[in-house]
Order: structure tokens, then C-alpha cells, then sequence
């Protein structure tokens, strides 16, 4: 089952996605020290992302931080189908996005 199912999102709105998956992985355990693996900068924190996330962004800003937001949304898609341990999904996310 996706964690989108519920808000009949579509499905190229990658900033809307990217909240729900956050708000998610926060919801369910994920850990600020995990999330900020995947993060260039080692700051980050669920607060942060959302904060930044919840606004309109230029196209330019989006695509700045599409693999990031890539990495948060297959972590929460593949956790939310039981697939993998969050751990198991942050190696997986950064093997195949790396930072």
C-alpha cells in the first residue's frame, strides 16, 4: 500500500511527495541522523525539510534537490510496503543516488 494512496496524489508532484514521505518517515521511526545521510548538508532535520518543502519552489530550486527528495520518497514507498529495514533503505537510496 502506498502512503499516497489516501491523498490521490498526482504523481508528478514530487515537492507534495516529498512532505507526505517525510511527515511518513517521521511518523514510523525514521531517525534526524538517517535523514541527514541523506542530505548533503549534515544539518538537516524533519522541522528543515518540511519547512522548506511545504513552500512553492522554482523549478531551478526543485531541480537542486531532486535526488534528495528522490532518496525520501523511495525510502518511504518501499518501508511503507514492508520491503526493508530503514537501514537497508538508506544504503540502497544512496548506492543508487548518491550524494
Amino acid at each position: 500500500m502506498s502512503v499516497y494512496d489516501a491523498l490521490e496524489l498526482p504523481p508528478c508532484d514530487m515537492r507534495v511527495r516529498a512532505v507526505v514521505a517525510a511527515t511518513y518517515l517521521q511518523a514510523h521511526g525514521f531517525t534526524e541522523d538517517q535523514l541527514r545521510a541523506l542530505h548533503h548538508l549534515k544539518g538537516e532535520t524533519f522541522v528543515k525539510f518540511l519547512e522548506y518543502f511545504s513552500r512553492e519552489r522554482t523549478k531551478e530550486a526543485q531541480l537542486k534537490n531532486a535526488q534528495y527528495t528522490t532518496r525520501v520518497i523511495f525510502i518511504a514507498e518501499r518501508h511503507a510496503a514492508n520491503e526493508a529495514t530503514f537501514d537497508e533503505l538508506v544504503a540502497e537510496a544512496l548506492e543508487r543516488w548518491p550524494l
